[in-house]
């Protein structure tokens, strides 16, 4: 059995190499400027990327033509937070990376976005400053996908910021839900343990990331009465994939599907799970839910461009009353 097992891992790798080689390489064009206070030396995958980067965000138009296609993108996806279908389209017609700056500047132009901003970036510079009066919270972190066994690689097991809060008087915990369970029963079992925590007197913190985020979004909207909602003050949504994950629905079609197949039969993963995790199922159920309007959320985004490194030192955040995007 462990060599059949062994064979088809080679399988996998060998059929993931060669579907890698076959892709296209992403152009990257140097790019450096200041954008939204920092000073950002990356790579992009595209001229319209470096100007919106380099000049457009500083106010000069060198380009009149390139100018002009990014006053028409602004007039054509005016509101605050584009959807997710205008991203799709901008990265069409202009880039990728393009719509990830784009994203970027869009978020940070909320005066509470940028408030929350310079409150974290004042909170790492003052490492040794005293932090805030921890007795009346509770901190739940709730694991990522298979947390047990890739935990330690993946940081899903929370052991690093666990010993961070501790430090910071945090009482917390970590809640032991099944590693590579659905959302929906992990968020059973996320309600129960909530249930559990809310008799304590204090205020709940949740923090999760990835696929921990739907799970704590559909335990929050539907599962917990008011006395168990009351007790939570707020929740910190660590980039997780709410409406889901599209890799999930990549690996559906075409020759994809038999190593989506065998990589369940090798990790042992159920079937239902994994598809529980991607845009199908994760979209009808973002719609769907609706959050207790007194709950704060926290969304803290990574905002990288495809060609090259991070697009910022740090995170964005987002925040909201009961709201998650």
């Amino acid at each position: 059995m462990e060599s059949a097992r062994i064979s088809f891992a080679r399988a996998i790798g060998l059929s993931a190499f060669l579907c890698l080689a076959s892709c296209s390489t992403t152009p990257e064009f140097p790019a450096a400027g200041a954008f939204l206070g920092e000073r950002v030396e990356t790579t992009v995958d595209s001229e319209v990327a470096r100007y919106y980067l380099e000049t457009y965000l500083q106010g000069k138009n060198e380009d009149p033509g390139m100018h002009a296609s990014i006053e028409a993108a602004y007039r054509r996806y005016d509101k605050p937070i584009p959807s997710r279908e205008e991203l799709a389209t901008l990265s069409r017609e202009l880039s990728v990376d393009f719509a990830a700056l784009f994203l970027a500047n869009r978020l940070l132009a909320s005066e509470c976005n940028r408030n929350l901003n310079r409150s974290f970036a004042r909170h790492l510079a003052e490492k040794d400053a005293a932090g805030p009066d921890a007795s009346p919270y509770r901190l739940l972190f709730v694991p990522g996908w298979d947390y047990a066994d890739q935990g330690h690689l993946t940081g899903a097991d929370f052991a690093q910021p666990r010993k961070l809060a501790t430090r910071l008087g945090f009482e917390n915990y970590l809640v032991e839900l099944p590693p590579t369970g659905s959302v929906e029963g992990n968020a059973q079992a996320l309600a129960a343990e909530i249930a559990r925590h809310a008799s304590s007197g204090k205020k709940l913190l949740l923090a999760g990331a990835s696929s921990a985020g739907p799970t704590i979004h559909l335990a929050l909207a539907e599962l917990l009465d008011r006395r168990q909602l009351q007790a939570i003050a707020a929740w910190l949504n660590l980039g997780g994939i709410l409406q889901g994950s599209p890799i999930v629905e990549y690996f559906q079609s075409g020759p994809r599907r038999l190593l989506f197949e065998l990589g369940l039969w090798w990790r042992g993963w159920s079937r239902d799970a994994v598809l529980s995790l991607g845009t199908g199922r994760g979209r009808k159920r973002f719609q769907r839910l609706r959050m207790d309007a007194d709950i704060l959320v926290v969304n803290y985004l990574y905002s990288a461009v495809r060609a090259g490194r991070p697009l910022l030192p740090r995170q964005l955040s987002v925040a909201g009353k009961g709201w998650a995007e």
